[in-house]
Parts: C-alpha cells; structure tokens; sequence
C-alpha cells in the first residue's frame, strides 16, 4: 500500500510545499509513477503513456487547484505542493475533476506578513503567500517560521476530513471490499463499501461513486485477473506436489499477484485473504 511504502517526510513536503516553479511540477511525475509502481492511486490500473486512452497516465491533485464546486472550494495555493500530487489514470482524473467535499473545517491558505528590517533591506517571512506567483518576490525565507506554518496546516488538515480517500494516509483496505457478481453467465467484480454505515462508508460510497470506479472497463478487468490467479491457485492444490513445494508455489503465485506492482494488487488480496481456501 502507497501509506505503507512511502512517508513523505516534513522536509521533503517544506521545501516543495511553496514552490512555484514549473520545473519541480515536471520533474515529480517520474517519482510519482515510482511510488504509484506504475499504477492510477485510485482503481490500480497499469498505466503507461503509450497506453489507449482509457488507461494513460495523468498527474492529479488530490485537493484541487481549481475553482471547486459548491461548498467544496479550490486549493490554488496547493497547486505546486509535491504531498497534494498523486498518479492516476486520465479516467479517474477527469471524473474527480474538481470534486473536493469535506466534512469539518475547508483548508485555507496561509497568510503572508512581510516585514523589512531596518537598513539591511532584508525581508523576512512570517508566514507564506496566498497566490504562488508572489514567492519570487523572497530572496530569503525563515525556515523555521516556514516549520510552525506548515505544523498549522497539519493541525487543519486533520480538521478538515475530506470524503475522498487518499491511498497515501488512508489504508483502502479499512475502507473498501469486492463483490463477484454474475449475471447472465457473465461475471464481473465491483467494489464496495466495507462497512454499511458511519463516516468510513460515506467516505467510501463518496469515493467509488465520484470516480466511477465501478466503470464497465475496471469490472471486466479486475474480473479477468482474478479469474488468473483462481486458476493458477487451482492447478497447484490438484498438482502431485508434496505439501512444502505447493506452500512454495503457491508463495510465489501471491506475491505476483498482490504485491505493489500487480495490477488490481488490492482487489487480488482481498480474495486471496477471503477466499482462497475456496479454490480447489
């Protein structure tokens, strides 16, 4: 899981979190594909920019730059921050759109007070601005007034909880679960919401139902790749093979299918811990 994997550090988020030069935004993307192994943070599809449409990859923000919709806000101020940046695929990234609906307190941006010391010339930051385009005007940045900012906005953060989840901080297996449905001898594999109420169900309905994660292409596809591992799990329990060499393959068939860089890897791993003694 991408909150398992990967900690974006304090230091790291400070010193991307009020740049607004384009070149960091571009340089982010081969990092991000690093740590989303490939894959749209949201449904887990292999992406590639050589893919079809349907499946190429996009950098979205998780709070949007954007004009938001009603009560939901933008988050101009965030539109450089490497922390509010995650790979998706060019599905997920145009049905987010700017959807964005919190249940506590919106996040607001910090405020800029610059004072000019006597004589020296010298400006001092005690606080940071709301329009990205004004950093270039600082020559000189007090960082450990930038850390006390930056720990208010942590403290907001948590405030604010948003509907969305965020595979970075939420783990989505607390939050989702898969559902083999068949209809007219033909199957396909939706995902749900774990739990059948409570703010971890709205944020989980809110989330699949925004990104349409249970499109007809996801649900063929998830379908499809579980139907690959059923049969290699069946092939190794009707094998001859002693106990200790099945336990082996069988070893080697979970880590291809549910690691980090298999596609639909959480979707495979909430069958393989539910159903896998099924599989004979």
């Amino acid at each position: 899981m991408l909150y398992e994997q990967y900690k974006r550090s304090n230091e790291s988020i400070l010193s991307n979190w009020w740049s607004s030069r384009q070149s960091l935004y571009k340089a982010s993307s081969d990092n991000l594909f690093k740590e989303a192994n490939g894959k749209c943070v949201f449904c887990e599809e292999k992406l590639s920019q050589s893919s079809p449409v349907e499946i190429s990859s996009s950098i979205d923000h998780f709070r949007p730059k954007g004009q938001g919709h009603k009560n939901e806000g933008k988050y101009y101020w965030l539109g450089f921050s490497y922390f509010n940046l995650m790979l998706v695929c060019l599905t997920c990234n145009n049905n987010k759109r700017a959807n964005f609906k919190v249940k506590g307190t919106k996040l607001s941006p910090p405020l800029i007070k610059p004072k000019v010391s006597r004589g020296s010339g010298v400006i001092r930051l005690s606080g940071l601005p709301e329009d990205p385009k004004d950093y270039k005007r600082f020559q000189f940045y007090n960082w450990h007034r930038l850390n006390l900012e930056y720990q208010k906005l942590l403290r907001k953060e948590k405030s604010e909880k948003p509907y969305f989840l965020n595979p970075y901080f939420d783990n989505p297996e607390d939050f989702l679960a898969y559902n083999l449905v068949t209809e007219n001898e033909k199957s396909r594999i939706e995902v749900v919401p774990k739990e059948t109420s409570g703010f971890a169900f709205d944020r989980a309905k809110y989330t699949i139902e925004k990104l349409d994660l249970n499109r007809r292409h996801l649900c063929d596809s998830r379908c499809r790749e579980l139907k690959k591992m059923q049969s290699r799990v069946r092939s190794i329990n009707r094998s001859n093979l002693n106990t200790f060499k099945k336990k082996r393959k069988l070893k080697q068939v979970k880590e291809e299918f549910t690691g980090p860089e298999a596609r639909f890897s959480g979707m495979q791993s909430y069958f393989w811990k539910n159903h896998r003694k099924e599989w004979k």
